[in-house]
């Protein structure tokens, strides 16, 4: 709740200072802006010039702040905004070019989306009762407007039921059937067996996708803007147990398949994916095996994008 009315806030606290994961090499610790993104503060003055929305590789988890994606990116163009919130899918993304980007207008807007979970997300995003109304045209919880009113919600919410979790989680231990199966040593390795059919989107799912990628298509329109899709990679690795090869190969299947509905919805595509593929060491442009970019990677995706939009995004 926030001015007594049911809220989902799409950031974090605005002008706080955020301690992040690191995965290799330092922490990612940084000054929330003014409505609780990942940007120097000042940035919201003005109509930015770029625009990225997405889930934590557009936030730029794991890594020092000035060695994100966007981060990189702005060095080349210094107007350039970064909305992207951990754990977020198409809906919140879809939230936020309404909630945000309609006030401030960007020239183009970076539609990052993550092939490791993204579509998957529109599952449970549809859940939230909230989050499914930003598919009716035109509704707006007015965040942008109401950050004092968000703030406020959030530290309370922080203090009431995030503090205490952490600090049982901060003493937890594996219950003794976890040890007694080697469930978390299992985990450790990798051991811990696929579901390919369940992690497959719904036709439903992806008719949902289309729909709020042809919404943002308009809205970003209805101001002279233009949407782009960046199609971000995940990590891949050769099969090692039951159900990974068909894993793999119902994600190869999603992926032809996201492709098509963004052309189809005539969205321009940069395909990020087919970079990182034809680089000699991949592995070395994430962090660790299932983890975020490494600098390297996050860099490679900035130019990756910034060259398409210099000429024409494929």
């Amino acid at each position: 709740m926030a001015d007594g009315m049911p809220t989902l806030p799409l950031a974090g606290i605005a002008r706080r200072t955020v301690v992040g994961c690191r995965e290799s090499g330092e922490w990612l610790v940084f000054d929330a802006d003014e409505h609780g993104f990942h940007n120097p503060r000042g940035l919201w003055a003005s109509p930015p010039e770029l625009a990225f929305v997405g889930d934590s590789f557009v936030y730029g988890s794991c890594v020092p702040t000035d060695a994100n994606m966007v981060a990189v990116a702005r060095r080349s163009v210094p107007a350039t905004l970064n909305l992207g919130t951990p754990g977020s899918g198409p809906l919140i993304s879809l939230a936020q070019v309404r909630e945000y980007l309609s006030f401030l207008r960007p020239r183009v807007v970076v539609w990052c989306h993550f092939t490791g979970n993204d579509l998957l997300d529109v599952r449970s995003e549809m859940q939230h009762p909230i989050l499914r109304r930003y598919l009716e045209p035109g509704f707006s919880q007015r965040l942008i407007e109401r950050q004092p009113a968000i703030d406020a919600a959030l530290e309370d919410y922080v203090a009431r039921q995030l503090e205490p979790v952490l600090a049982r989680r901060a003493r937890a231990w594996p219950s003794p059937g976890d040890v007694l199966v080697l469930r978390e040593l299992r985990k450790a390795a990798g051991l811990s067996f696929a579901a390919p059919y369940r992690l497959a989107p719904t036709e439903g799912e992806f008719a949902v996708f289309e729909q709020l990628l042809r919404q943002a298509r308009g809205e970003v329109a209805s101001w002279g803007g233009q949407l782009v899709f960046a199609y971000l990679p995940a990590w891949e690795a050769a099969p090692r147990q039951l159900g990974e090869g068909e894993s793999l190969r119902s994600r190869q299947r999603v992926g032809l398949r996201t492709r098509r509905i963004v052309r189809e919805a005539g969205i321009p595509f940069i395909d990020v994916a087919e970079r990182f593929a034809a680089e000699a060491d991949a592995t070395a442009l994430y962090a660790c095996p299932g983890c975020h970019y490494s600098p390297r990677g996050y860099a490679l995706a900035a130019e990756t994008i910034l060259l398409a939009l210099a000429g024409d995004a494929r």
